[in-house]
């Protein structure tokens, strides 16, 4: 399986970015998602905004993540709506969460403010004056 993550504002990788996101793989007691929706009936989980992959998931606007075919993807809010139904306490950071289909296991997408560092002025900066000073 192969997930890419990219920064929406320069379409690309940053490393910054990605030590900011949490990925945290647990077992997951959903079950098979396909089995629950073809039984039917209400079921929390079903209500859930899922997303089918191949997509693009938006990270609440900090990044995207490509999902491949066999995965479903939530945002921020449906992850946080999977955490409690799986009674697993949400921190509040999280942008989206990753589940193969079989439902064995997730993956939360959490950005954490406190590691990341903006490089907005990486082009104008002048590294020899910065030395100088």
């Amino acid at each position: 399986m192969q997930f890419a993550l990219r920064d929406r504002r320069t379409a690309r990788a940053e490393p910054a970015l990605l030590a900011s996101l949490l990925l945290l793989g647990l077992l997951s007691p959903a079950g098979t998602v396909v089995a629950r929706a073809q039984a039917g009936g209400e079921d929390p989980f079903l209500a859930i905004p899922w997303q089918e992959g191949p997509t693009t998931g938006d990270l609440g606007g900090i990044a995207e993540v490509d999902v491949p075919a066999g995965y479903l993807f939530t945002d921020g809010n449906g992850a946080r709506q999977f955490l409690e139904l799986n009674q697993n306490p949400p921190s509040g950071q999280e942008q989206g969460l990753i589940l193969p289909v079989d439902g064995e296991w997730f993956v939360t997408l959490d950005f954490v403010p406190s590691g990341y560092v903006r490089d907005d002025e990486r082009d104008t900066l002048d590294a020899d004056a910065l030395f100088e000073s």
